[in-house]
């Protein structure tokens, strides 16, 4: 369930992200599940942008048949969002590579793309290269700051556009 508050929240933080002018905004869990998050700040992007977005699941949630097409498979698409995932992989760096080339297709057709990067490896390359910013979303109460600076560590400083407390 979704309250006004969260809601309002949401849409500031799509305004802070969006400062920065990304076509793709990646979601980093910290010891959180993210739930419906990616989709609400997809949601808060084409409201204030007035486009659809493109919506990648985690890549753990990608179905169908290995190996088979390349190209991003729609899973549901709304009046604001298309959720898209990939072919399975079972490797997290092959995941980060077709991800990768996931993106660039969706830049072609969607002006911004909400990315989970949920259980992908962030030291390896392509994996934050799929993204202009990166949100680090972290559950409140559950991760503690030495965790959150460790992970802001880890990634690039002019790539990161805040911290995101959940739950």
């Amino acid at each position: 369930m979704t309250t006004d508050h969260d809601e309002a929240e949401t849409l500031r933080i799509a305004r802070r992200a969006l400062v920065r002018k990304p076509g793709a905004i990646g979601l980093v869990p910290i010891g959180t599940d993210m739930g419906d998050f990616p989709g609400r700040l997809a949601a808060a992007v084409a409201r204030l942008t007035g486009e659809r977005v493109a919506v990648f699941e985690p890549w753990l949630l990608w179905k169908g048949a290995p190996g088979g097409e390349q190209d991003p498979i729609v899973r549901r698409q709304s009046f604001d969002m298309t959720v898209l995932a990939l072919p399975p992989e079972l490797d997290p760096m092959l995941a980060a590579t077709a991800l990768a080339r996931g993106v660039a297709w969706a830049r072609q057709r969607f002006k911004h793309a909400v990315v989970d990067l949920t259980g992908l490896p962030l030291g390896y390359r392509p994996t934050l290269a799929c993204a202009d910013v990166v949100i680090p979303v972290a559950g409140a109460g559950v991760v503690r700051a030495d965790d959150l600076r460790a992970i802001h560590g880890s990634l690039p400083g002019n790539q990161v556009a805040g911290v995101v407390l959940i739950g």
